[in-house]
């Protein structure tokens, strides 16, 4: 199945796809910086490490979508 730039799929795409990979490094990150810069524990929370990413994915989902629906509408002047 192909997704047109500029869709409603093609934004949905970038969320979840953002999303998870926040999910995933976010955490890394975060403990990383707590060990290895702060040298402190690192405490694993829903907010921080849940929430956040999700509400990341979202904000950068849309803000790729707005661009490739900017180059659409470029492209066709």
């Amino acid at each position: 199945m192909k997704i047109e730039k500029g869709s409603v799929l093609s934004l949905l795409s970038y969320i979840v796809s953002l999303a998870v990979f926040a999910i995933i490094l976010w955490p890394i990150f975060d403990w990383l910086l707590a060990k290895f810069i702060n040298h402190s524990t690192f405490t694993y929370s829903v907010a921080d490490h849940i929430v956040s990413p999700i509400i990341f994915g979202v904000i950068c989902g849309l803000i790729y979508w707005l661009i490739d629906i900017y180059h659409i509408k470029k492209g066709k002047k």
